[in-house]
């Protein structure tokens, strides 16, 4: 497995749930606004030249509330992250997952 990343995207989060899950990957480190992520070969991983990028065997992913889902619905196997439906906490941890996207990201 492995995860194109670079600080103060949302490719943490990935990095976060790889890490959570305890699953093996390789760290493709990049800077935001770096130049490669513009060239033609970062643009056949990624077409808009961005991070996160999930590859995962035949599988390839460029968006991260997506990636989250595949990682917890493909080895999550023992359902620790997060609660699901009908768990009482299941309304409140979707929030908490999106939440810093719709009000967090603009202003930072």
């Amino acid at each position: 497995m492995k995860l194109w990343y670079a600080p103060n995207t949302r490719a943490v989060r990935i990095k976060w749930l790889l890490d959570e899950l305890g699953l093996d990957h390789e760290l493709e480190r990049l800077k935001l606004g770096d130049p490669a992520m513009r060239s033609p070969e970062f643009q056949q991983i990624h077409p808009l030249g961005r991070v996160p990028v999930l590859e995962d065997g035949s599988v390839r992913m460029i968006e991260s509330g997506a990636i989250a889902q595949y990682l917890l619905a493909t080895y999550d196997t023992e359902h620790r992250l997060p609660p699901r439906p009908p768990q009482e906490a299941f309304p409140a941890d979707q929030q908490r997952l999106h939440v810093p996207d719709g009000k967090l990201r603009p202003p930072v």
